[in-house]
């Protein structure tokens, strides 16, 4: 657009937004337009008449009036999301709300397998603005003739953000590669009860506890997952420690065996420092234009070492031709000649971190989403379609239609997880909509933890609640009966849809509604007393309900004293970090 030209986007309820500029590598510039696309409105496209190699990043600058909040949408597990007073700037991806008293303005793109879009909310000049960026990479296409141009940009208003998100999560599921549907993920993982500390008699222990169990209870787990602490370091994915003498085929077979789709962990794009493979193949690892050494993603140079001796942690350069063959020598080994039918992959994220303006790769003319979706496609043609797949560490939305599930949130703890329950409402609305979602396993043990009873039944059922991937870690012959039967009602739950009915209002409740179970979850993550009101309209109620405490591991009972309804809503007060599961009913039916 022209310099000094101002376009209006939106304009109603109270919330106004305008473009002020267009930008070029964050640097104001006039070669960027905001192109509406065809019918129907609301639909916009970011061009930008610029030389592609020379561009990292394009868009436009929106001038933001009368919003109160926005959401910061992080772009992979442990990334964070959350609403924030709009005086509050920070960064997000792919889509955005700009909420007020009358509902929410959403901006969100609708395809992620070849482009990364940025939101960047701050003030300037006085004003609160927000930068909607494309990120471009110095991306050459084949084609070459036509300029920079984002994926599609869909601007819309509604009352409620819950439904923004799930149209668009469902507007994504047709703008760009079909996601996957599977049956509902549900099983054992090592990693939050073992940790590293594995060996393959201590799995095999744990595997006929686990079955034993399972078969009485009437679970019907599906999957066993190995996770880390098999291998010596990470990018030796062929080798296994000497606690597996025999490596980790027959482990594998013995879980096939007992009734279980076998599982391993990997992180298959991180190199460490001390491992064969950088030793041998040094210029596999991505380099570093500051240091002009390989692109460190993490370091540990303490005492903690990730169970490992290397001190930093490198990216494995998918774009290498030989990079590349190794990773998918890995991929097809571990399914076809190991046995593994489940595979959960972590840290991924990194390899979208940085662009060419930090990152030094074999090849260049490619944007960071197309070199992790085409690592990944490679990673999904190995193992097949009938593996199944669980990203962890992951951006969430470029790797749609590849993998079966992602993580949601940061790994499960033994404390109060201040960020999960932002995590859970702000990503959860994706869940059987563009894959499963996975809150991370269960705590289900009664020791070694820093939980009260109330606390880990109260964050159970809300991972519970999600309706997506149920997986715990624990020894499951030493729960009692009540944790069973608790792990038993979460797996009840799943498959389902979870709606978060007060999203984005303000009120730091966290709520989550199961119509399809009559369940309403009222929680207080704060560490202060809290009031909620949930009107009945934002549950699909236009008459008052019947309503009774509910339990998932016992019989329904009469409402607590703090819950009542009042003036068409249901009014809560919730001790600190605690919650309240209730049963609501139509009349004397279903509130369906």
């Amino acid at each position: 657009m022209s310099a000094g030209e101002v376009m209006s986007v939106f304009n109603a309820e109270g919330v106004a937004v305008h473009v002020l500029a267009g930008l070029v590598n964050g640097v104001v510039d006039d070669r960027v337009r905001l192109v509406p696309e065809p019918a129907p409105t609301g639909r916009y496209r970011l061009v930008a008449d610029v030389d592609p190699a020379a561009c990292d990043a394009f868009g436009v600058r929106l001038l933001v009036e009368g919003a109160a909040r926005w959401l910061q949408l992080g772009y992979h597990s442990w990334d964070t999301s959350q609403y924030l007073p709009i005086e509050t700037g920070g960064t997000g991806y792919a889509l955005t709300q700009l909420a007020s008293g009358g509902g929410f303005l959403q901006l969100g793109f609708v395809r992620h397998d070849r482009l990364q879009h940025r939101f960047t909310l701050r003030e300037s000049a006085g004003q609160r603005v927000l930068d909607v960026e494309a990120l471009w990479d110095r991306r050459r296409p084949a084609d070459g003739s036509s300029p920079p141009a984002s994926e599609e940009l869909r601007v819309q208003w509604g009352a409620r953000a819950d439904d923004l998100l799930r149209d668009w999560a469902q507007q994504v599921a047709v703008g760009g590669p079909r996601p996957r549907r599977g049956p509902p993920i549900t099983g054992w993982s090592s990693w939050y009860n073992l940790y590293a500390a594995i060996s393959a008699d201590t799995l095999r222990a744990e595997l006929a506890d686990l079955r034993d169990t399972d078969r009485r209870e009437g679970w019907g787990l599906s999957v066993v997952q190995i996770d880390d602490g098999f291998t010596p370091e990470m990018g030796d994915w062929l080798t296994t420690k000497p606690q597996f003498p025999d490596g980790m085929k027959p482990l594998l077979n013995e879980i096939r065996a007992s009734g279980y789709v076998p599982g391993l962990w990997i992180a298959p794009f991180l190199i460490g420092n001390r491992s064969e493979l950088y030793a041998t193949h040094p210029d596999w690892a991505v380099g570093d234009r500051e240091t002009g050494r390989p692109y460190v993603c993490m370091r540990f140079y303490g005492e903690f070492r990730w169970h490992k001796r290397s001190e930093e942690y490198y990216l494995l350069d998918t774009t290498h031709p030989e990079a590349m063959a190794y990773l998918r020598r890995v991929f097809r080994t571990w399914r076809h000649e190991w046995g593994c039918g489940y595979f959960k992959t972590d840290f991924l994220y990194h390899a979208v971190e940085a662009g060419p303006e930090r990152m030094i790769r074999h090849r260049s003319n490619l944007s960071r989403a197309e070199i992790i979706v085409a690592a990944c496609r490679a990673i999904r043609d190995e193992i097949g379609p009938e593996a199944t797949w669980v990203a962890c560490g992951a951006p969430f939305w470029m790797l749609v239609g590849l993998v079966d599930a992602v993580r949601i949130g940061r790994d499960a703890g033994v404390s109060w997880p201040d960020g999960m329950f932002a995590a859970l409402s702000t990503r959860g609305f994706a869940n059987g909509i563009l894959w499963q979602a996975d809150p991370d396993a269960l705590l289900l043990r009664e020791r070694f933890h820093a939980l009260a009873p109330e606390e880990q039944q109260t964050i159970a059922t809300a991972q519970a609640m999600v309706g997506g991937v149920t997986m715990t870690s624990d020894s499951v012959g030493e729960l009692s009966q009540e944790r069973r039967s608790l792990f038993a009602a979460a797996l009840d739950l799943t498959p389902g849809t979870c709606r978060y009915p007060i999203l984005g209002t303000g009120d730091p409740a966290f709520v989550q509604w199961r119509p399809d179970a009559n369940l309403l979850h009222l929680v207080n993550p704060t560490a202060d007393p809290l009031l909620t009101r949930i009107p009945l309209s934002s549950l699909g109620l236009s008459e008052p309900p019947t309503i009774r405490r509910a339990s998932l591991t016992g019989a329904d009972s009469p409402l607590p004293e703090t819950v009542v309804q009042q003036d068409a809503s249901i009014v809560a007060e919730l001790a600190p970090r605690s919650g309240v599961l209730l049963r609501v009913l139509r009349g004397s039916g279903l509130a369906q």
